[in-house]
């Protein structure tokens, strides 16, 4: 009930090193000896008769496209554009800080710290300067995704302004790391190895 997508086979005499679907590279020019093996599975589960999707830690990381609020969890970790954002927390009496460590080619940044005991709850990421969190990468649009809280969920996170509106929503999308297995709808859109996938039940 498992398929493996991975770069290439490492040894087709050993079924548990098997791949089931070769991942095709987008850039010739990158040295994939480090990449072989399995990158990320699809599962089955017959008893619910659902498919669920995990990334196996190896390769440049399995991300799924945010299209609903979701709830974040202590090292989280999300690509916007050409960066990364590892998502923690820190305990403050009654409230729960959210701490961000945002990770890109061009430019440090130190630990961001946004407080939940602010009058306002809400904050803008994104590469406008009147945002929250700005970050410098072009690939961003003016306010990408927002974080915020709430005293019954803690923090959650929505892609570009939150909304039903198409506008509000972020132009190359809020990719969300997955490093527990997570359940296939239809529809769902997902990364794997600079290959985009789209998932569709027929």
């Amino acid at each position: 009930g498992i398929t493996y997508f991975g770069f290439e086979k490492i040894d087709e005499t050993n079924p548990k090193k098997s791949i089931d679907f070769l991942i095709q590279n987008k850039n010739d020019s990158t040295n994939m000896s480090k990449y072989l093996g399995r990158h990320f599975q699809i599962r089955f589960n017959r008893n619910d008769r659902k498919y669920y999707i995990v990334d196996l830690g190896n390769g440049f990381g399995t991300f799924m496209k945010l299209s609903q609020e979701l709830k974040l969890k202590d090292n989280h970790l999300i690509n916007i554009g050409n960066s990364y954002i590892v998502f923690s927390f820190e305990d403050n009496n009654y409230y729960q800080n959210l701490i961000l460590n945002v990770y890109n080619d061009t430019k440090k940044y130190n630990p961001i710290v946004l407080k939940a005991n602010q009058t306002e709850r809400k904050f803008y990421i994104g590469r406008d300067g009147n945002c929250d969190v700005v970050i410098e990468d072009a690939l961003l649009s003016r306010i990408h995704c927002t974080v915020f809280y709430s005293d019954i969920n803690g923090w959650s996170i929505v892609d570009g302004k939150g909304g039903n509106k198409e506008e509000s929503t972020s132009t190359n999308g809020t990719w969300i790391y997955i490093i527990e297995e997570v359940e296939i709808n239809d529809g769902m859109v997902f990364k794997g190895n600079q290959n985009l996938y789209l998932c569709n039940y027929v």
